[in-house]
């Protein structure tokens, strides 16, 4: 093997070495791109899980109103029975009376 041949050899792989140094370089380049999404991914991910931690707890409040609202609701429904039952027999009454008493006047 002559000396032509080892400086061939030689430029073959400084060749292949400086293709090696840029693969090397587009490829650490594409890992800090993925980390940097990774990264954003986290943070995205931890804003949205805070979101839902403050969603549902909200949702807890609104629902516990609703609730409140319900019982209010049915607890004056159930006043209005009675106040409707009340004048209702009270003009009943009035109206028996009233009626006995016209009789008794004629």
């Amino acid at each position: 093997m002559g000396v032509q041949d080892l400086i061939m050899q030689i430029d073959g792989l400084n060749r292949s070495n400086a293709d090696l140094a840029k693969a090397n370089k587009s490829l650490a380049s594409k890992l800090k791109e993925a980390e940097s999404n990774l990264e954003m991914e986290r943070t995205a991910a931890q804003e949205a899980r805070e979101t839902s931690t403050v969603l549902e707890r909200k949702l807890i409040a609104v629902q516990t109103e609703l609730d409140d609202v319900r019982a209010l609701l049915e607890a004056a429904d159930r006043k209005t029975c009675v106040h409707i039952a009340f004048v209702t027999y009270f003009l009943a009454y009035f109206a028996c009376v009233s009626f006995s008493g016209n009789s008794a006047h004629r």
